[in-house]
């Protein structure tokens, strides 16, 4: 798995339990803004995060068998969204925090195969810095989080794709 602060990235080799040069990453994504990074189907990595907040995320993918990073049109939604992997290869981007802490009800999905992310609506409740488990029925379920910051958010629902 890439990992990058500043540009650079790297690969863990589990094998032999060290890191090793693994290409230019265009963005830069820290951890206390809520990156993530979702194995796709194929192999390939897709990258959301912001190094610009309150700017919409950043995306791009990662291609381990070329070593390149891509970037591709990024998501409305902001930082602190959960990615999850659906079993038809989608990758469901539900809320996200926007400017002043608040968050998001939109929900998209990214769709490999044509490099792009389509809106699938909206929750019910928006929220930011909140779980997302994908269930054996091609649901979500989507739970706690921050509405309006800093009041926690204690309810849950779930996306049906």
């Amino acid at each position: 798995m890439p990992i990058s602060c500043s540009g650079e990235s790297e690969l863990f080799d589990p094998q032999s339990g060290t890191f090793g040069a693994a290409g230019p990453i265009t963005a830069k994504y820290y951890p206390d803004y809520g990156y993530t990074a979702t194995l796709l189907m194929d192999g390939r990595v897709l990258f959301l995060g912001s190094n610009d907040w309150p700017d919409p995320a950043d995306a791009e993918v990662y291609d381990p068998a070329a070593g390149t990073f891509a970037s591709i049109a990024g998501p409305v939604s902001q930082e602190v969204a959960p990615a999850s992997r659906l079993t038809d290869g989608t990758v469901l981007i539900a809320g996200g925090q926007i400017p002043g802490g608040n968050a998001s009800t939109g929900a998209e999905l990214y769709v490999p195969a044509s490099g792009t992310f389509e809106h699938v609506g909206e929750m019910v409740t928006g929220r930011h810095s909140h779980a997302a488990t994908p269930l054996p029925d091609d649901t979500v379920l989507i739970t706690g989080g921050y509405s309006v910051w800093p009041t926690p958010t204690s309810s849950a629902e779930i996306f049906k794709h």
